[in-house]
């Protein structure tokens, strides 16, 4: 395989890190200890650069020298540009690939005009993949020579593509230039032009001739004699203890976790004004193994993490659908920070070989640009809930000197022993919220399957109790009457609360069934225990809204929703379509009219409470025309529904009634 090399025994630690004892021999493994990334060869520094070379080099009669093996593009020969550090290739300064000019040095592409300026390091990746052009390169080959003094995740390849992909306007599903191969590396596709070559890259065994007059070997000094050779003597023990201790050093400081430096957030560049608590955004972690089967894995650590740090009445966590939008983006710590307006930021990446799993993450402090906790995790899969603990744990108490730890591990869901249980149960949730008979039924049977490997898995039963209440309310059910349904969604919310007590989640899935029933007040207590355990989470604050305004609590109802929209700041539309119900309630019309514009669609049952707002506001014919449109689609709706609706204020209930009678609502 032609393009870049990396030396011999250099390829990426296995998931044992330093620990790792596989060498056969013994020697071999301590200088691995020592410097992971130069067993078995040797670095030489000269003037244009750096070359490695193996150890077994030979000179000949004419005094060339043969470097076994590859070499590598940038290892061997960098650029002069000392700022950026380019790497060479054969391909020269200049070159095309599908048609872009690429300039090495000016650091951009040129296609039709149109010019693009790219990082150093995405060049370096550029540089490399066109000089393999056709051939597969490793992501351990390519972290290798692009980071050949860091030890980095494949998450900053990963970021590197993207990018290159974004400036060359190329889409991974479908790829004109970059082709990812699933769980080995990346190969360029597109036709590439070289200009002049040199040999800074090339496959095989190299001869390198006519070395600079100050490369050459030195001549060989006389035997020192006398005191001056005593003196030597005495020295090198000195000497090697020496090289012994900067090589320990060496190995120490190449072995801490390495992290990129992190340009700050600044306050009055964020979008929403930053809470006094310590606000938080988890962002999705990394599946750096690539697979489907791992993507549940990875998604559910980082919702789990998300929840988990939710339960924290003093910190302030954004919302997983607010922070999902930066899945397998290129994304700055910084820009998160001031899109969502909040101080730390989460990264992390997950791994699995095997039954093993590699967890790493690092927690940043967006306004100070630093990491306050970087860690790695190697342990067997089945202790990833443990990892997901404690990293949660650690957050807490660096960003909260005071916390109730003691609280936290008294109310915290038991992990479930099942992985294979846990992934049902993942992809039974994904269907769920498709929001679809098909998907509705879909997840019926992996929750079921879920409960035949453990019986008392309480997540199991509220993904039930979900489907059961949707089959309930919009007949998606294939086996059950509507009414089978409700009776079967109750059960099984009472079930996952007797399972699981200090589930949040159990008595939010349990206040939404008895809401069904009239009974309000129960309804409510059961929405203020799940807030309890959970003062953060946006999709319940603003569920839990509802109630609320059926017996007259509308302004609490608004101040919690706006709470809510703060917590998720790309909310969907229906937290608009509730907030905009709340302020007609309380008589606030032009405002409810302005969030009901804000939405992106306008669902059809929505229009129940936007064409009272526009009667309220003396706008009659539009009032009149959205009324049209909703009984066109809805036919059979009449006052007598609306009368219906569990309203405990008859104000608010009457003028609601009397309001859609003057836009033509029908009595029924």
């Amino acid at each position: 395989m032609s393009g870049c090399w990396r030396p011999p025994g250099s390829s990426r630690p296995p998931l044992g890190g330093a620990d790792d004892t596989s060498a056969t021999d013994g020697s071999r493994a301590r200088s691995r200890q020592l410097l992971p990334y130069s067993d078995g060869g040797l670095f030489w520094r000269r003037k244009n650069g750096l070359f490695a070379k193996n150890w077994r080099r030979s000179y000949d009669s004419e005094k060339q020298s043969v470097i076994s093996g590859r070499l590598a593009c940038g290892e061997m020969q960098m650029s002069g540009d000392a700022h950026n550090h380019l790497l060479s290739s054969p391909l020269g300064d200049k070159f095309k690939v599908a048609g872009w000019v690429v300039e090495v040095r000016a650091l951009t592409i040129t296609n039709d005009g149109v010019t693009r300026k790219l990082e150093p390091k995405v060049m370096d990746l550029l540089s490399c993949l066109a000089t393999a052009r056709g051939e597969v390169m490793t992501r351990d080959e390519l972290v290798g020579t692009l980071w050949p003094e860091v030890i980095v995740g494949y998450d900053s390849l990963t970021t590197a593509v993207i990018k290159l992909r974004k400036a060359f306007g190329d889409d991974s599903r479908h790829p004109r230039i970059i082709e990812t191969v699933p769980k080995v590396g990346y190969r360029l596709i597109a036709e590439v032009e070289p200009s002049l070559p040199n040999s800074a890259c090339i496959a095989g065994p190299v001869t390198v001739q006519n070395l600079a007059s100050d490369e050459e070997p030195a001549a060989p000094l006389p035997p020192a004699t006398g005191r001056l050779a005593e003196r030597h003597r005495r020295w090198l023990p000195l000497a090697a203890a020496a090289i012994v201790l900067v090589l320990v050093v060496i190995g120490v400081l190449w072995w801490q976790p390495w992290v990129p430096e992190v340009a700050p957030a600044h306050t009055d560049q964020m979008a929403y004004p930053l809470p006094a608590e310590p606000s938080i955004a988890v962002l999705p972690f990394d599946n750096l193994t690539g697979t489907s089967e791992e993507q549940y894995l990875v998604d559910g650590l980082t919702e789990n993490i998300i929840t988990e740090l939710s339960r924290f009445k003093h910190f302030f966590v954004i919302a997983r659908n607010s922070t999902l939008v930066y899945k397998e983006e290129p994304v700055k710590v910084q820009q998160v920070a001031e899109e969502l307006g909040v101080r730390y930021v989460v990264e992390g990446s997950v791994q699995t070989a095997g039954e093993r799993v590699r967890v790493t993450v690092q927690l940043i402090d967006a306004l100070g640009g630093k990491h306050l906790w970087v860690e790695r995790f190697d342990r067997d899969l089945h202790d990833i809930f443990a990892v997901q603990d404690e990293i949660t744990r650690t957050i807490a108490a660096t960003l909260e000197e005071n916390i109730d730890l003691a609280e936290y591990d008294r109310i915290r869901r038991e992990p479930v022993e099942n992985l294979k249980a846990y992934e049902l149960v993942m992809r039974g949730l994904e269907q769920s919220l498709m929001f679809t008979r098909e998907g509705s039924e879909q997840a019926k049977r992996l929750f079921e399957k879920a409960l035949e490997l453990d019986p008392d898995y309480s997540e199991a039963y509220l993904g039930l109790a979900f489907v059961h209440l949707n089959g309930y309310r919009y007949g998606w059910s294939d086996t059950h009457s509507r009414e089978e349904s409700f009776t079967l969604a109750l059960e099984t919310a009472r079930r996952t609360v007797e399972l699981d007590p200090f589930n949040y989640r159990s008595h939010w899935i349990l206040a939404k069934v008895t809401m069904h029933s009239g009974d309000l007040d129960r309804t409510m207590a059961e929405y203020d225990r799940a807030i309890e355990l959970n003062p953060n989470d946006a999709g319940l604050l603003a569920d839990s809204t509802e109630p609320l305004g059926y017996v007259g609590r509308s302004e609490e109802a608004i101040s919690r929703m706006k709470t809510a929209m703060r917590l998720n700041p790309r909310y969907p539309d229906w937290y608009l379509w509730n907030l905009a119900s709340y302020q007609y309630e309380v008589g606030e019309y032009e405002d409810a009219l302005a969030s009901f514009r804000k939405m992106n669609k306008m669902p059809n049952m929505a229009r129940k409470y936007l064409v009272p707002v526009l009667v309220r506001l003396g706008r009659m014919e539009e009032a009149r025309a959205e009324m049209a449109g909703f009984r066109e689609q809805v036919p059979d709706f009449t006052l007598e529904d609306i009368r219906l609706m569990p309203y405990k204020d008859k104000e608010i209930h009457e003028r609601l009634i009397a309001d859609l009678r003057k836009a033509g609502l029908p009595e029924g």
